[in-house]
């Protein structure tokens, strides 16, 4: 073999090296960031926080509704949480949804569900075919308009809509939202709010519309990897795992500046609630109380397994 065969050998390992390479980097970036933890999911309810665990139980503290703690204990397949104003709802391992009995709405003949977000009213849900789904109370009706939707990947709800993202990195809206998001590209994200939609960018931007959306995200907010967004608050966790917020700081909901290695956050109506790579949970304390009892925010400690 001459001396250009060989040089022309050694060029094309060299590029095949590098792709393996580059292979494994994008695979590690990918990587599951609750893998092998005990804790697999938080959300945030208006007074409520629930958590998934990795044997598909979950559990549940605060609220003002006594059984909300009780029913969720009772599911042992679950593999996705969502929480509304008072009711927690779960995504089973059969592609069935389940919410605890103060939910309005009816899940019963929903099938095939892949992923679901809750309003603090309405459940929507995104099934394996790209449609969605969506129930709850009988108000503001036209934010179950999604019988024509198709190619959606994620999906989000809030007071009086519902938000899907689609796969070409657009976002669609039904219901009452102020503000266009005709003009959003390249999303990869969506969360939200009670009156606002927020979104992530793939090159980890924020956006946000919505009558609370101006207040509710900071514009220089860059190297996000994950948003949350409650009642007149944003919360983005940065690739560092530090979490920051912006909006209404009202009963301390935004005191989230020393939370570190941050991979999940959830907002509810006063307080947010995170967990970090280890697994820990994280939850601003609520001192707002119902008829004198306090709501019991800051025993989500109390959640950990």
């Amino acid at each position: 073999m001459n001396k250009k065969k060989i040089a022309i050998l050694v060029a094309a390992c060299v590029v095949l090296i590098a792709a393996i390479i580059a292979v494994i980097c994008v695979s590690s970036n990918k990587a599951d960031p609750f893998e092998g933890l005990t804790v697999q999911g938080i959300a945030a309810g208006e007074y409520h926080t629930s958590v998934l665990y990795a044997d598909g139980s979950v559990a549940t503290t605060g609220g003002k509704n006594e059984l909300l703690a009780y029913e969720s204990a009772q599911w042992t397949d679950a593999q996705a949480i969502a929480a509304g104003a008072d009711f927690t709802a779960v995504l089973l391992n059969n592609g069935f949804v389940q919410t605890t009995s103060s939910f309005a709405g009816n899940t019963t003949f929903w099938r095939n569900v892949t992923a679901i977000a809750a309003g603090p009213s309405h459940l929507v849900g995104l099934c394996a075919d790209g449609t969605v789904l969506a129930t709850g109370d009988e108000k503001n009706t036209t934010k179950y308009a999604v019988d024509d939707w198709t190619d959606i990947i994620a999906v989000a709800a809030g007071e009086k809509y519902t938000a899907g993202l689609k796969n070409d990195g657009t976002v669609v809206v039904a219901g009452a939202l102020s503000g266009d998001v005709s003009e959003w590209k390249n999303v990869v994200q969506i969360a939200g709010g009670y009156k606002h939609l927020v979104a992530l960018t793939e090159k980890g931007k924020v956006l946000s519309i919505g009558s609370d959306g101006e207040e509710c995200t900071a514009a220089d907010w860059s190297g996000v990897k994950a948003i949350a967004a409650g009642k007149e608050i944003t919360v983005a966790v940065k690739n560092n795992g530090k979490v920051v917020a912006a909006g209404d700081n009202k009963l301390g909901r935004s005191a989230v500046k020393s939370w570190s290695d941050v991979i999940a956050v959830s907002c509810g109506l006063y307080h947010t609630a995170a967990i970090d790579k280890d697994g820990e949970l994280f939850c601003t304390k609520v001192i707002s109380s119902v008829e004198g009892n306090l709501l019991g925010q800051d025993d989500v400690a109390s959640l950990q397994k």
